[in-house]
């Protein structure tokens, strides 16, 4: 098949030479300058008082007044930029299919200035009084969510992130998922303002050890036990590196020692790395703004910024092997890693690469983290049972627990793989996008996000439903949440809904966010591989609103020949990504 030709039909741009095209253009025709004197806050302790801010730009002029407080700058400079390009494009005057467009964007940090603020209240403060916008305004993912949820687009939507290359990625994103026939139209761009024991049904939660949580609503998470740095990674790096990245170097050496890739004849200019994170180094932040709140000088690491940004994870990665190939982090929220995986399927079948590591870390069991998921009523708190807090499809559910951790699989070109006698656990044969473009952090109710996100994934892999033996579940134990995507399964599937094993492993692991998709497909492959689903477990009250003769695979593992697997993955913004794998036959 021919890939589609790809064309760009609308602009938009928010600069500071000019506030739309035609001034951006002019500036730049007019060779005009726009660095200038900070006018954000007073530069008397730094060595660098200038910057390029926008000029003359007011968000009032073009957002309603609610909207501009539940956004960081660089949503709000999204907004404005994508309505500028929609609104050139007459793509809303058009019949066009929403099912079919999509938003990729590109953030190299996200809402830093959101992050600031909150942690400048809760250092002066001394207690946890978090914005409940906090986590929704942070998360680089939320500027291609607000852009669906305006206008209804609910294809392909999450943000890649390559540091200051991250809208050139979502714009080669944007090509590739236009040439594969996943969208008809893309908006891209980029906007900045500045595993554990599932077969015995062990729950990873336990009482918060990284910092005093006296006057946190929720005092326990799903922290890595037994977890030193110094058994995997030199001293001197790890001083370079965030948790989040710590756990991406170890679980990628662990994956790339087991494919026995270092052992074989293989071409590093053809071996990527792409990584999920949701939020990447949130305790280097957290850390720095405290040192900097307390002395009120301008002393920071010189290693903040790399230690904070989200790509820096596939950066490690790469620079430690050698690997040239594509290298980037895809941010969907919860879904990251699920993305990442989706888009080394691609760039695999596009022949941009022979091998792709592929997986997520994620390390947000911080003050920062539990703080801003507690202002969003988000989390459990059922402290004094934090080994049973997370009970998905339960009666008694109260919210999810917090993970930390990450994953990673090595994805490898079948041939490539059979050329150097490479250990095959199972194949991806598939992958689905969609949005929900229905609300920054609640599901659609009916989970038609959800529904979408599976069809396209089956439809991608040229599978029937009644093929599918086992589902792992989003299932984050939230009461809106489970009932929805267990709508969504019965709607799609039918009948044959009865007769497949679902399961959430977030019942044991907790949630690890960006990194979610990435070890609960590691779940799906041993599912396969072992012909046994890991059990759902603390289960004890059956919910009214769930149809609990559906098998959950509750408190025990269930034996079963698994062919193919689901696994579900959403994020807040309304990013839905789902994969498929099949036994290698």
């Amino acid at each position: 098949m021919n890939p589609r030709r790809v064309v760009v039909t609308g602009l938009g741009a928010l600069t500071p030479i000019g506030n739309s095209v035609p001034e951006y253009w002019q500036g730049l025709i007019d060779g005009k300058s726009g660095s200038a004197p900070i006018t954000y806050f007073d530069t008397s302790d730094f060595k660098t008082k200038f910057a390029c801010e926008l000029k003359n730009f007011n968000p009032v002029d073009f957002i309603e007044k609610k909207e501009i407080r539940r956004q960081d700058k660089f949503s709000q400079y999204a907004t404005v930029c994508s309505d500028e390009a929609i609104n050139d494009s007459n793509l809303l005057n058009s019949k066009v299919d929403f099912n079919k467009v999509g938003v990729i964007w590109g953030a190299g940090i996200g809402g830093i200035e959101t992050f600031q603020n909150e942690l400048e209240n809760f250092f002066s403060n001394k207690k946890p009084r978090f914005n409940p916008f906090f986590i929704p305004k942070l998360i680089a993912d939320i500027a291609p969510g607000l852009i669906s949820i305006k206008y209804g687009f609910k294809g392909p939507n999450f943000t890649t992130v390559s540091a200051c290359a991250s809208s050139s990625n979502a714009i080669i994103d944007a090509l590739n998922y236009i040439r594969l026939g996943y969208a008809d139209v893309i908006v891209a761009g980029g906007s900045e303002a500045a595993v554990t024991c599932l077969i015995d049904g062990k729950s990873g939660s336990a009482p918060i050890t990284y910092f005093d949580t006296s006057d946190f609503k929720t005092k326990f998470a799903c922290e890595l036990k037994n977890f030193n740095p110094l058994d995997f990674i030199e001293k001197k790096e790890i001083r370079r590196q965030d948790k989040f990245s710590q756990y991406a170097t170890v679980c990628s050496d662990e994956a790339i020692n087991d494919s026995n890739l270092l052992n074989s004849k293989v071409d590093f200019n053809k071996v990527g790395v792409i990584w999920g994170a949701g939020i990447g180094g949130i305790e280097t932040f957290q850390n720095e703004l405290e040192n900097f709140f307390s002395n009120k000088k301008p002393r920071f690491n010189p290693f903040f910024i790399p230690k904070l940004i989200a790509d820096i994870a596939p950066g490690l990665i790469s620079i430690k092997y050698g690997f040239k190939g594509p290298n980037f982090t895809t941010v969907s929220a919860c879904a990251s890693s699920s993305n990442a995986i989706i888009d080394a399927l691609n760039y695999i079948r596009l022949g941009y690469a022979d091998v792709i590591v592929a997986g997520g870390s994620e390390a947000a069991v911080t003050c920062a983290g539990i703080g801003g998921f507690n202002a969003m009523h988000a989390l459990s708190t059922r402290n004094d049972e934090p080994e049973k807090a997370s009970r998905p499809f339960d009666k008694e559910r109260d919210g999810f627990v917090l993970g930390e951790g990450g994953g990673c699989l090595i994805f490898e070109d079948l041939n490539h793989a059979m050329k150097r006698n490479a250990k095959i656990y199972c194949e991806l044969v598939g992958g689905g996008l969609s949005a929900d473009a229905y609300h920054m952090t609640a599901p659609h109710p009916d989970g038609n996000g959800a529904k979408m996100v599976m069809e396209n994934c089956l439809r991608d892999a040229k599978l029937n439903i009644d093929e599918v033996d086992h589902i792992n579940m989003h299932g984050t134990s939230t009461p809106l949440g489970d009932i929805a995507e267990t709508k969504a399964v019965q709607d799609l599937f039918k009948n044959h809904a009865y007769s497949i094993n679902i399961n959430s492993t977030k019942s044991m692991t907790g949630h690890l966010l960006g990194a979610a998709g990435a070890v609960e497909a590691i779940s799906c492959v041993l599912a396969i591989k072992n012909s046994k689903i890991p059990p759902t477990i603390n289960h004890f009250t059956n919910d009214g609103q769930i149809d609990n003769k559906l098998n959950f695979t509750f408190n025990m593992f269930q034996e079963r020949n698994v062919r193919v697997a689901l696994s579900n993955t959403f994020g807040f913004g309304g990013h839905n990504a789902c994969l498929v794998f099949k036994k290698f036959e």
